[in-house]
């Protein structure tokens, strides 16, 4: 038998020599999804039962809309007369701080990273 000459480099090589071969590139693929599904299901578990967590770009509508509505009851409050000698103007008065109360308490709460609201 003879032996062959040696091939040179180029043609030991195949086309696709030095390539991912495509079912590894699908399998790794695969992997991710099923980690990105794990992940939002246990996100999901962490809510409360009853709760979504709210978008971002929703709670910060939400939270620029309280600050707006606490900023219009604060100048109305500044509109009211200095002398409030009417119980009607004193019990005006006193509503509008309790709704600054509320708005301030919302604030608090639409302010945090991580907002549930009930479905």
């Amino acid at each position: 038998m003879r032996k062959s000459a040696p091939k040179s480099v180029d043609e030991k090589q195949h086309k696709s020599y030095g390539k991912v071969p495509a079912y590894l590139i699908k399998a790794k693929e695969q992997k991710e999804e099923q980690a990105r599904l794990k992940a939002m299901e246990a996100e999901q578990a962490k809510c409360p039962p009853g709760t979504r967590l709210m978008p971002e770009e929703e709670r910060q509508d939400t939270l620029n809309d309280l600050r707006q509505a606490r900023k219009e009851t604060e100048e109305q409050i500044l509109r009211l007369p200095l002398t409030m000698k009417t119980m009607q103007i004193q019990n005006h008065k006193r509503e509008l701080e309790d709704k600054v109360e509320k708005l301030d308490k919302a604030i608090a709460t639409f302010s945090k990273q991580k907002v549930y609201v009930q479905m």
